[in-house]
């Protein structure tokens, strides 16, 4: 109740203090405004009152990245300075260089400067009458420095002794401000610190903490802020920023600050594995007893917000959770939370001034940054991903040397074994673009039984990931999209992409299915290829739609849902990979915008691995090749069975029909039932099926895209009986090539006049045979789409 009370009470100080920030940022932005507009336009002679121009800074390209300052504040450390300093010491006569090593002393009264006078004689000793702090102390060490690079260290760290050159070699890069080392707890401590840092605002809270970094990792990456304890800046931009603000004394969140004002100027912080530094936790800040460093803590992270968060959704609701944050700390008697709010309070006047003073009188962006936002949101995200990061600072890759692309494939499922369509199509891609591309495949497994079948994969990649999919367990009806795109949508891929991309410059992303289609990442640095394998909205209209006098409310509402997603997520790709003439004229009504962008790539059948008999097998044996998991499969077998089978079996009553494809076709009671069918299930190679029987059937009445079984067995020279959608998308001639059969009597007529009649079934074997060979071998198909990504990835191409 009592908290109640508080928070009823509180509730209006917090909407004023809210509007009252509002406002301010209001007028700072007119400010802002104002200035650059009489920057962008200035007169013959100065104004009175106008705002005069910060002092540009010198040019970073003549700094001197070869040596540096290392600077070590310290209050009352005697012992730990006794074990740090050497370590420092040999790390600089190690690298060979003209370094110089400061400690500053803050107001010791254990004899420390004393001692560091006595026993380390080539130290600079910087003391100082008073304690100023961990800020002030490291700000006047900065002063005194004579070096173009600074290293902060605390006196609790013990240095590798090579953590010199990788610290320093970032700089090269005249956009870098700070460089991180890789911190390495004692070996009694917890890993709580590493330098990788990383941060989030939470319902207007900071979160901050170090990622782990993986082993083996030794690329350098952005992080969010660089220690003050462990870390190199530029002197120069230090300085020009103001150095550790005094608002975060006496300890904390100073560094985050003046890494994070010199992310909103566009220079970076980085983080360098390669330089490893031993530090024990608090050694220092331990002396000021445990409750008092942690509300030091959480009131810097308050004000951190309030003197840099500029996003309104983020400041207000930092505001707005003040007073619920109070009445909880009063209501609990949590004496910590109570005292670094009411802390934080009081400082907060402080904060807005400098968060006012600060905007106005900012340096603006470096070119870098102008092309990217600099936004809170975005900042966060360049600065805490290193996939971000490249978006936002590096040019995309290189032209390959030698032509060899580096491509990523993401498929929604394993390629091997190719037991349906959409398998063949993904596998043979891989392995034909993987002869003059290095290829590497991120794939959904649907169940981790599948991991067996990954080494069949191997072969043809340079790196190959599996996320086993798990979707969420119930639908939401309330989504903008249906559930047969949501069922994809999962966070362990999102974070397999985004660390394949974030490790890897690809110079393609192919995307397998409209459902991957929710993965594209928005990348500007490497060309986006969406597979359309499978229209999904033209098939589902088919499948659930067509035909139907009253379709089902919910099918309706997929039908909306898919095609909207479908239509706009082809506008984010820079290809679209239609199977089909068809196909692409059905996306093009929809895109007509990006027409340019649709490019029919057929699918294809390797018709070296397809060795044709040399005469037709004859007999009564009729062959289905599909996977029971696919739809219009199911439906097409069953279809035949019930309503074509018997016509047949009244001319020919020997006839039987063999169905070949994994999943559980003998569960169908049509098929379990009939002793002329038989079901062998799942096979590792169908060419003997194909060689021993007289008709391939493809009794298919709904999907689309192509069916790689009629290219399968007009490659195996059998005759090929489809629907008119069957075999829609492969230019075969009616009665040349194929027999097309779309009603119950006219396909059991075909079928028993190809039984019987020898000399067609010789035409239909040869003229089959000849298409595919000219038209649909892989090899000639994917050396279409591999000269098209090298055209795209050419300057100035679209």
């Amino acid at each position: 109740m009592l908290q109640l009370v508080l928070f009823i009470l509180l509730l209006p100080l917090a909407l004023i203090l809210t509007a009252i920030v509002m406002l301010g940022d209001g007028i700072t932005a007119l400010l802002v405004r104002a200035r650059r507009f009489v920057a962008a336009h200035p007169t013959d002679g100065p104004r009175r009152h106008s705002v005069q121009p910060l002092s540009p800074l010198q040019d970073v390209s003549q700094r001197d990245v070869s040596q540096a300052s290392i600077i070590i504040v310290n209050w009352n450390g005697r012992d730990l300075l006794a074990q740090g300093l050497p370590s420092v010491l040999a790390a600089v006569a190690r690298d060979g260089g003209h370094h110089e090593v400061i400690v500053v002393d803050n107001g010791s009264n254990d004899g420390s400067a004393d001692f560091v006078q006595a026993a380390f004689p080539t130290v600079k000793l910087v003391r100082l009458e008073h304690n100023l702090g961990f800020g002030a102390g490291n700000n006047i060490g900065v002063q005194v420095a004579q070096k173009d690079i600074v290293i902060l260290l605390n006196n609790d760290m013990v240095v590798d002794p090579d953590f010199l050159p990788p610290l320093l070699r970032p700089f090269a890069d005249e956009r870098v401000f700070a460089v991180s080392s890789q911190i390495v707890m004692d070996a009694a401590g917890r890993q709580v610190e590493t330098g990788l840092t990383r941060a989030s605002i939470d319902g207007g809270c900071l979160s901050a903490w170090h990622a782990s970094v993986p082993t083996g990792d030794k690329a350098i990456q952005p992080c969010l802020w660089a220690g003050g304890g462990s870390s190199a800046f530029d002197r120069q931009r230090f300085l020009a920023l103001g150095g550790f603000d005094s608002l975060y004394a006496p300890f904390y969140v100073e560094d985050l600050d003046l890494s994070y004002r010199a992310w909103k100027r566009g220079w970076t912080v980085l983080f360098a594995p390669d330089s490893v530094v031993y530090h024990r936790h608090r050694a220092s800040t331990s002396r000021f007893g445990l409750h008092y460093v942690e509300q030091a803590f959480a009131k810097n992270c308050r004000l951190f917000v309030w003197r840099n968060i500029t996003d309104w959704r983020w400041i207000a609701a930092s505001m707005l959770r003040l007073p619920g944050d109070l009445a909880a700390a009063i209501g609990s008697n949590r004496v910590d939370d109570r005292h670094a709010l009411v802390w934080a309070l009081r400082q907060l006047p402080a904060a807005l001034r400098r968060r006012w003073m600060g905007a106005i009188c900012a340096v603006y962006p470096s070119p870098a940054m102008q092309s990217c936002t600099p936004t809170d949101r975005h900042l966060f995200q360049v600065a805490c991903s290193r996939y971000h990061y490249k978006e936002c600072f590096d040019p995309p890759p290189a032209l390959p040397v030698g032509g060899r692309k580096k491509i990523l494939m993401v498929c929604p499922y394993l390629p091997v074994p190719p037991t349906h369509g959409g398998a063949v199509r993904m596998l043979n891609l891989i392995r034909n673009l993987s002869l003059t591309n290095d290829v590497d495949v991120l794939s959904f497994l649907d169940t981790e039984d599948e991991r067996d079948a990954v080494p069949q994969l191997t072969p043809y990649c340079r790196r190959l990931h599996v996320v086993v999919r798990r979707p969420r367990s119930c639908q939401n009806p309330l989504r903008d999209r249906s559930w047969y795109i949501e069922e994809f949508d999962t966070p362990e891929m999102h974070e397999a992409l985004l660390k394949m991309i974030s490790d890897e410059d690809y110079h393609v992303l192919q995307f397998e299915y409209t459902q991957m289609a929710l993965y594209h990442p928005g990348t500007r640095r490497s060309r986006t290829v969406l597979d359309e394998v499978d229209v999904m909205f033209r098939s589902f209209h088919r499948q659930h739609l067509a035909g139907r006098r009253f379709p089902r409310r919910q099918a309706i509402v997929d039908y909306l849902k898919l095609v909207r997603f479908e239509v706009e997520s082809c506008r984010h790709f820079d290809h679209i990979l239609a199977m089909s003439a068809a196909d692409a004229a059905c996306l093009m009504d929809y895109l007509p915008e990006r027409r340019h962008t649709i490019v029919e790539i057929a699918n294809g059948v390797d018709t070296d691995y397809y060795t044709p008999p040399t005469t037709w097998p004859g007999g009564c044996d009729l062959l289905f090749v599909g996977s029971y998991r696919h739809t219009p499969n199911r439906e097409g077998i069953i279809y035949f069975v019930r309503q074509v089978l018997p016509l047949i079996q009244r001319e020919i009553p020997q006839v039987r029909l063999l169905v070949v494809g994994d999943g559980p076709w003998a569960e169908i009671d049509d098929l379990a039932a009939n002793p002329c069918v038989t079901v062998t299930g799942f096979v590792e190679d169908t060419r003997p099926y194909l060689a021993s029987c007289a008709v391939s059937i493809v009794p298919i009445l709904s999907g689309a895209g192509t069916r790689i079984k009629i290219l399968e067995a007009l490659a195996a020279a059998i005759p090929v009986i489809s629907t008119t959608l069957g075999c829609e998308g492969i230019e075969a001639r009616p009665g040349e090539d194929i027999l097309i059969a779309d009603t119950p009597a006219e396909f059991a007529a075909a079928t028993v006049k190809v039984l019987r009649d020898h000399e067609l079934a010789e035409k239909l074997r040869r003229n089959g045979r000849r298409l595919v060979e000219d038209k649909y071998n892989w090899r000639a198909i994917v050396a279409r789409l591999d000269r098209l990504y090298t055209l795209s990835l050419r300057p100035g191409a679209e």
